[in-house]
């Protein structure tokens, strides 16, 4: 399996490449969860926006999947936002029976709540 990273040596002109075709392949892909279930799985071509993290004894089999970045992430659900209002939550909904993609929804409930709660008004 090939994991599509950027390191911070690389040139700006090839962060900016990578970006593009991070947020090409976001775009692109119809369905997120089956792309966060597929990185898990067999899939030939795993998607550029997700990275396998080990778990603690270094075992891939228990790998949890996640974004490759903060800006990966801020791109998902802006891509999301842009499908419809209830897209992230369905994601979120489809995917809790997934092992694998228990640290992107962790992510994705951070991000939402985080979102809430900055738009309550305070007292």
């Amino acid at each position: 399996m090939v994991l599509y990273l950027v390191s911070f040596q690389e040139s700006p002109w090839e962060i900016e490449n990578a970006k593009e075709e991070i947020s090409l392949a976001i775009r692109s892909f119809k369905d997120i969860g089956i792309a966060i279930d597929a990185m898990a799985g067999d899939f030939k071509k795993p998607h550029r926006a997700f990275m396998l993290v080990p778990d603690s004894d270094r075992s891939l089999l228990r790998s949890l999947v996640t974004p490759v970045s903060k800006w990966a992430m801020e791109t998902i659900l802006a891509t999301l936002d842009e499908r419809s209002a209830d897209a992230a939550y369905n994601l979120y909904e489809t995917t809790k029976g997934s092992s694998p993609a228990a640290a992107f929804r962790d992510k994705l409930w951070e991000h939402r709540g985080h979102m809430f709660f900055h738009s309550l008004p305070t007292p």
